[in-house]
Formats: structure tokens, sequence, C-alpha cells
């Protein structure tokens, strides 16, 4: 979750790192264009707040908090590093939603982050941290985030995760066939035999039989819940038509890939295109082809409840036009 408008995200996280709690730190970066306030600021999760005043962060620039358990030996590990506070508290092992508030107590941004699948189970006790692929994106989507080298990169630049070779490319959901797709980006044919797909935290949920195989460059479609007219590779679990996180994993239970979708849309798919996740027009077998979008002028506030006797508020909105519109962001 982010605040609209302002600039400072969480960026990494050494939530278990060998030798205990003392070796935490949460890294925070400012990714906008302008000098961030963090006066006054403090966190949900941890105990800290920023001093009043305290020096602005300037715009691409990094701000790394450490554990106050053992401060000399944090910084025995990271000699280089200069940290700009301790946090009492610890991140819990187990997974947790840390916040980061303004004076006023409004969220700036947030991650809930967990140590099961799909997020980066590597970084659980193993030495990395999970760093933020693209600061710009959800926070909370396990897709967005990955085990970065032993060690971690506090302050410095986060490194960027090679791109699998093997990835989901395409997801139908709906009442009627629901499906997914792999495709293969490299040159050779892929054994998928033990591969596996979950739609929760147990990886090993749809095991593909022996013998599966993707050929290089091509596609590779597999059913999901009971309306299926291929038995050998249909999935268990329906494909959510409110969205969920899809993983895919290899035979030693490594994520190979994941994504983190929203509300789908009778008649379309959501696919990758470009390196984005869009709504497309369906086409099994062959590149994704986005769907040609509507204007958002188009979506209004249509109706709303609140404060019902029972049950939640809510909010409706109503597209007059006549083409979707994405409402991402």
């Amino acid at each position: 979750v982010t605040q609209p408008g302002h600039p400072v995200r969480i960026t990494e996280i050494m939530y278990n790192p060998p030798g205990g709690d003392s070796f935490e730190y949460i890294e925070l970066e400012n990714t906008g264009g302008l000098a961030a306030d963090l006066s006054g600021c403090s966190f949900a999760g941890i105990s800290f707040r920023f001093p009043t005043p305290f020096a602005e962060l300037a715009p691409g620039a990094k701000v790394v908090l450490g554990s106050d358990a053992r401060p000399a030996d944090f910084q025995r590990r990271y000699p280089s590093l200069s940290v700009a506070g301790w946090f009492s508290g610890s991140l819990d092992n187990g997974g947790e939603r840390i916040a980061l508030l303004d004076p006023s107590g409004r969220v700036i941004t947030s991650v809930d982050y967990r140590d099961t699948h799909p997020w980066p189970v590597v970084a659980d006790g193993t030495g990395a941290a999970i760093e933020v692929v693209d600061a710009q994106r959800e926070l909370d989507d396990p897709s967005n985030w990955f085990a970065g080298a032993p060690g971690g990169s506090p302050g410095a630049a986060n490194s960027s995760p090679t791109p699998p070779l093997i990835r989901i490319n395409e997801l139908q959901t709906g009442p009627d066939r629901a499906w997914l797709e792999l495709h293969n980006a490299g040159p050779s044919a892929v054994q998928l035999g033990g591969w596996s797909l979950s739609d929760n935290a147990e990886p090993r949920q749809f095991v593909m039989p022996a013998g599966t195989s993707i050929p290089g460059g091509g596609y590779l479609r597999i059913e999901c819940g009971e309306n299926s007219v291929n038995s050998a590779l249909t999935a268990p679990f329906r494909l959510s038509r409110e969205g969920e996180t899809i993983a895919l994993f290899d035979p030693a239970t490594n994520r190979i890939d994941v994504v983190w979708y929203g509300p789908g849309m009778d008649r379309h798919t959501v696919g990758l295109v470009d390196g984005r996740w869009l709504l497309c027009d369906p086409t099994p077998a062959g590149p994704n082809e986005a769907t040609t979008l509507g204007p958002l002028a188009g979506v209004k506030i249509n109706e709303f409840l609140a404060n019902p006797d029972g049950g939640d508020d809510w909010i409706e909105l109503h597209n007059s036009g006549d083409r979707p519109v994405a409402l991402q962001g």
C-alpha cells in the first residue's frame, strides 16, 4: 500500500538473517524527483521514529535502519554502511505488515511480507534479504519481490532478477473455462515433468506428469478446475475471477515465476506484454495482444452505501463506455 503522491517506498527487508535479530534491517528509497522529508515519520511493526528535523532524502537516495539489539555487531557485518537509525523490536520471521507512517499517522508505504510460498522463501534464514523488483508496483504483490544476494544490498542498488526462461504467460478466468498458459522463451525444448503450479502456500498443489514438455519458443496450456477437456494437464484449482496469486515451481520447489492478478472479465484474458501484465484478447498458443481500452473519463462513482446496519460499506463504479477501462494504480 502506498500513499498517493508520496515517493518513499520500502525496498528491502532482511527479516531472518544468520546470527539472529541483531542483523535485521529495513531499507527505504525516495523514488520520486523531489527531496522527501521523513521528519517525525514512524513505523508500525517495529518501533522507530525519525527525529525532527531529519535531513531530507534526495531523489534516488536510500536510508537504512538497523536493529538496536547489537549495533556494534551490525556495523562490523556492514562496515561501509551508514545507518540512519536503530529500531527496537524485531521483524517477524514468519512475516508481518510493516508500514511507514507520516507524523499524523497516515500510511506512506507498507508491505505485508510472508516467509511462505509464493513469497521468495529462500530469503528465510539463508542470508538473503527480500528486495523489491519495481518500487512503483504494488508492494503486497509477492511477484514484486525476490531473494537477493547473500548479505543483502542495504543502501546500494538492488540487483535485477534474471527473467525466467519458463514463464506464466496468460490467464483465462471465467465460470465455464479457465486455463493458464506457460511460454518457453528459450530456443530449446524444456522437460516440465515434476514442475508444479499452485494458488496457495502449498507449492506441489499440481505436479505436471512425466513426459510433459514445452518446445523452444512454444506455449503450453493447462486447464484449471473441473470443466476441463484435458485431464492429463488439469490443475485442481480454479482461477478466481476476483483475482489471486499463481506460482510456478521447478522439481526442487524453487519459485520460478509468480503472477498476482486482479478481477477478471468475460471474453478477456490477462497476459504478459512487453514485461507488463495487461488485459488482453485471448491468444492461446500465440503472442499476447493487449485489449484496446477506453478512456478513464467514462468511469464514474455510481452508487455507495455507508454505515449499514450489517455488513461492509461499499462503493460501486460504472463504466459508461463500450470498451474496458484499466483501473490498475
